[in-house]
Order: C-alpha cells, then structure tokens, then sequence
C-alpha cells in the first residue's frame, strides 16, 4: 500500500456498478418495499438491556406513512420540523416521515446546550420538534417562551402513562407511539392526506446547521435531488448485498452518517444495525456482526489499539507482524488468506466486517495499513455528502 492517498471524486467517476435510478427518497423507500418487503430494514434496542427489535422494509414503510399520517393531521404540512436525540429507529421514522411529504426536518445536534438549540429553532423558524427522553425537560422550558410551538413530539418517554397524563395539561406535547397509533387509525380508515402527496425532487427538505471553523454555525439547504444523487453515486462504486449490514455509530443529524450510514445502506437492501451507544460498541460488533461499518479515523484507531494491546499482552506482537508479512507476499502470487490467517482478530469485529467507511478526517497510513494487512478494505469519504 502506498503512502501517498490518491483521491477522485466518485460522483463524478464512470461507474462501476448497474444502479436503479430513483427520483425522491419517497420513491426509493416505495422501491425498497416492493424489492425487499420481508428483508430487514432496521434492527436495534429500545434501551441496551432490553431485546432486539427487528423491522422489515416493509414495516418501516408503514411506519413512516402512519406517522406522516400523523404529523399531518396536526396540520403540519409544509412546516419546518426540528428532530434531536440520540440514534434510534424513531429519530429515521420521524425524518423520513417529514422529509417524504410533511415538510422539511431540521436535524439538531444532541450536544447543543439549551440556549443554543432555542436560538437553532428560532434560526430554523421551526414549527414542531421531535425529542428525546433527555431532552424533555429543556423542550418544556423552550415550550413556554415559545407559543408559535405547534407540536413537541416525545420519542421515548420513559412512562408512556406519566406522560399521557403531562399531555392533558400539555395539548402541544404528544408521544411518538401516540401518534403513530393515531396515523395507523387514519390510514385504515382512508385517509390518503400523507400518502397521496407527490415530491418536488428539487424542493428544500432538510435544512441542516454545519458545525464549521467559524462561529457561527451555517444554514444549508438540501433536496432529495441532492440526496439522491448522492446515493446513486456511491452505488455506482460500492458494492454490497441485500441483506448485508452496517453499523450505525455515528449522529445521524451528520449528513455523512445520514447518507452513507443510512440513506445509502437502505438503498442497496442492507440492513442498518443502531449501536446502543459508544460505551457498547464491542457487544453491538459480536452479536449485529456488520459487514460494514461508517465511522471517523478515532473509532477505527481505538478498535486497533485495543486488538494490538490484547496481542501484546499474549507475547504475539513479533508472531503477527511476521504472518502479516506473509499473508502480504501471498496475495501478490494471487492467494489471499488474511481473512482465514486473522480469524481470532476479525472475531472481535463481529466476523464479518469486509469495509470500514470513515469521513471527518483522513486516517492515518499506519491504522489504514493495519486493517487492510488483516483482511479489511478501508474507504475514506470525500464525495463531498460531509457538510
């Protein structure tokens, strides 16, 4: 491997792979749930010690239609609509729902301080937010200053009953399961407002703050065009198989870890694995056993330092570096036995693990050198989707 790294702009570069063309993201969910309607979409937890959950393309489709159905019956179309918390399978239901055909999501960073998420939602002219349990608090106190508030919409509470007894004095508050059930009532019985709406590919649908080198956060404005022509450029190049999985790590209110961490996995009929959080990444590897994983060079270097301690500590430092030689002059001669030679190391990955995706930064030469000598291929973005 060379020293030098040699960037392209895939976007722009012949691709490699066929592609199936898709106009909104609306459309590529629609296409998702006629190509893989009992594949899964999605797997993950409520909370890390309780059970997996698993849902298939079909149901996310659903999901996403009755809680569109919803947001529409709170007569939120065409309104900005904020979402922030951590990663979990109601954060994509509600961006999905809102950016298909409600209106346009505001996605907030989770480590805004109070002060700092008011002043985002009045930046935004956000008309509705959608939270998590940790944030309910602060949305309460926002709530107040803030009349114009037309839904705060709870995506976990901890006590669904506690807090449809807050609702009675809180008409503006809802719980996300609430409406959820309320938009699967409207659809069984007819109702196509959220269905029924057709996209405008080149209309504004996410309105995102970056988190730059100046002060002063910026506002960027993004179509499903945009998108989508983003997820198709990375499948002209990546290749991966309906069915495979990705760990899902990072925030997803970034637009590298919401285009190539989510967006773009569902795109290509995989399955998108929400880690519990930083603190049980080791447990999600073993048991979701991704075949990729998106994440910036600091994850990628900790699991590295981690594997070559554990190395150290058996008195195989030397051993390995001299089978890694060994598995390098092999592939030379066509034989390519790292990931048969690595088997123990790979193990502690989930097994599986073919690529790592990293963006935010280049990884260094030696940590990249590393997981491609033991069998992983490495990616680094610069497709220009990290805004």
């Amino acid at each position: 491997m060379s020293d030098v790294l040699k960037l392209f702009n895939a976007i722009e570069g012949k691709p490699y792979y066929k592609i199936w063309e898709i106009a909104s993201l609306k459309d590529m969910i629609l296409q998702l749930n006629d190509r893989y309607p009992d594949y899964t979409a999605f797997q993950f937890r409520k909370t890390p010690q309780s059970d997996v959950i698993k849902k298939s393309f079909s149901e996310t489709r659903q999901d996403m239609d009755a809680f569109g159905s919803a947001l529409m019956d709170l007569k939120l179309h065409d309104c900005k609509i904020a979402i922030i918390g951590d990663n979990r399978y109601e954060w994509i239901i509600s961006f999905l729902a809102t950016v298909n055909g409600v209106g346009i999501a505001v996605p907030l960073d989770k480590m805004l301080p109070p002060n700092e998420i008011e002043r985002m939602l009045d930046r935004g002219e956000v008309d509705a937010i959608v939270y998590s349990q940790a944030f309910h608090d602060t949305i309460v106190d926002i709530s107040q200053r803030r009349p114009g508030l037309k839904a705060c919409i709870c995506m976990n509470p901890d006590d669904e009953v506690a807090f449809s007894d807050f609702t009675r004095d809180n008409p503006a508050f809802y719980s996300f399961n609430q409406l959820l059930e309320r938009g699967y009532k409207r659809i069984e019985n007819g109702c196509k407002a959220y269905t029924g709406i057709v996209i405008d590919p080149k209309a504004m649908r996410i309105l995102l703050f970056t988190s730059g080198t100046s002060a002063t956060s910026k506002a960027v404005m993004l179509s499903h065009e945009n998108v989508c022509s983003d997820i198709m450029g990375l499948a002209g190049i990546v290749r991966f198989e309906p069915g495979d999985s990705v760990l899902s790590i990072l925030p997803l209110h970034h637009t590298f870890e919401n285009t190539a961490g989510l967006l773009f996995p569902l795109y290509l009929g995989m399955t998108v694995s929400i880690s519990d959080g930083l603190k049980y990444l080791s447990k999600n590897l073993v048991e979701y056993k991704p075949d990729c994983i998106v994440g910036v060079p600091l994850i990628f270097e900790k699991f590295m330092n981690r594997i070559n301690d554990e190395i150290k500590k058996k008195g195989m430092t030397k051993k390995v570096k001299t089978v890694m030689g060994v598995a390098n002059v092999l592939r030379y001669t066509g034989l390519d036995l790292r990931r048969k030679l690595f088997k123990q190391l790979l193990a502690s990955l989930g097994g599986r693990l073919q690529v790592i995706v990293t963006g935010g930064a280049a990884m260094d030469i030696k940590t990249a050198k590393f997981y491609e000598n033991i069998g992983i291929a490495n990616c680094n973005n610069k497709l220009n989707i990290d805004c």
